[in-house]
This record gives C-alpha cells, structure tokens and sequence, in this order.
C-alpha cells in the first residue's frame, strides 16, 4: 500500500505555498483559527491554517481529513488528492479515519480525476460487505463505464447508510450515474433527495455543482 500511495503523492504537484508553523500556536490553536475562517467563509485561509496545524502536529489525522474536506470543496482536487496521501503516509489513523481517508480518496480519484486504476489499489482495504466499501466500488464501476453495475451498487449502499450523509452520499452517486445516462428528470429526483439529507458542507458543494451543471439550458 504504502508504494501504491508514494505513486500518488509522487505525482501531484505540491502546494504553491509553504505556510511554517507559528512558533507560538499549538496545531490546536491553529486548527481553531482554521474554523474560525470557515465560519466566515474564508476557506483560503481556513486551507493554510489546517496546512499549519499539519505541520505542528503531522500525526493528528482529523487535520489532514479537515483540510482535504476545504479544499475539495474549493475545487483544488490535486491539492485534496496529496492531502489524504499524506495522511496516509504520515499521520497515525486509528480504523475508522483510515477507512475514511481510502473511502474520500477513491472517490476522488474516480469521480473528479478520472483514474480508476489507481483508485482500484485502494479499494481492498476497506472493509467488504460495508456501506464505505460498496459506495466506492460503485465509483469505481462508474469510472469504469459500468453504469448499470454502479446503479446497483449505490442503491445498496443507500440501504446500508448510517446516516443522512452516507444516504445523501449514495443518492448523489445515483444522481451522477443517472446524468450520465441522460436522464435528467431521474438525476433532478436524486439530487433532490440527496440535498435534503446532506449535511457535510463538501458533499453539498457537490450536489450544488450537479444541480447546476443539470439546470443550465
């Protein structure tokens, strides 16, 4: 695995900027600081907080998952794709944050960078059966072409949800195989459904892009 990720982060570009570490704030602190700036809007900034936090403290995975969250919804999908690389790499994730961090990174690598190869790799280590697994081999099946396969698999894992993000998650999935089928009137009915249930700001950003790009005439 860890070849597998030193391939990716080898070949994302690094960040334009080098942001250093205040020598009097705690990663804690500029984690606060980085809210701070989401709660203004100020996601430029809330990004190089969290860049710093990383760099005081390169271990807390939460940071890297945080700030690869910020920057997808920027759109800065390379930047995202080296931050959960690294959280990987280098941080220390207990079970639940390293399923999150292989399940956000396939779904990257599949649904915004088109390269399903890579994202394949990843796919066994996360737990089969299970709402995260299934999600991410029907991103894999739709980068793959496979639409009727990942039709199928989203709407299992709807079923297997836990939550309203991971409903809203899968109904969004449904949404993107159904725009790619051109049937808009099935992609409208699944984003509606999934941005009632959404509440993870970068999931929403997503359903908003869809909805847009499915509105415009």
């Amino acid at each position: 695995m860890l070849s597998c990720l030193g391939l990716l982060a080898s070949c994302t570009p690094p960040s334009p900027s080098s942001p250093q570490p205040s020598p009097t704030l705690s990663a804690e602190e500029h984690a606060q600081h980085a809210e701070n700036f989401v709660f203004h809007r100020d996601l430029e900034q809330a990004a190089t907080e969290y860049q710093l936090a990383i760099l005081a403290d390169p271990l807390e995975t939460a940071y890297y998952l945080r700030r690869a969250e910020i920057l997808e919804i920027l759109g800065r999908d390379l930047e995202a794709r080296k931050t959960y690389t690294d959280a990987l790499l280098d941080s220390a994730p207990n079970q639940n944050q390293s399923d999150l961090l292989h399940h956000r990174l396939i779904l990257l690598l599949t649904l915004k960078l088109a390269e399903p190869q890579e994202a394949a790799a990843l796919l066994p280590h996360l737990p089969e059966g299970a709402f995260l697994y299934v999600d991410a081999s029907g991103a894999l099946a739709l980068a793959r072409g496979q639409i009727a396969l990942a039709l199928d698999r989203f709407t299992l894992a709807q079923h297997l949800g836990r939550d309203n993000d991971e409903q809203a998650l899968a109904l969004y999935h449904v949404a993107l195989a159904y725009h790619l089928l051109n049937d808009e009137k099935s992609t409208s009915v699944a984003l509606y459904y999934a941005i009632n249930l959404a509440e993870n700001a970068a999931l929403i950003r997503d359903i908003e892009r869809l909805w847009e790009l499915v509105s415009t005439p």
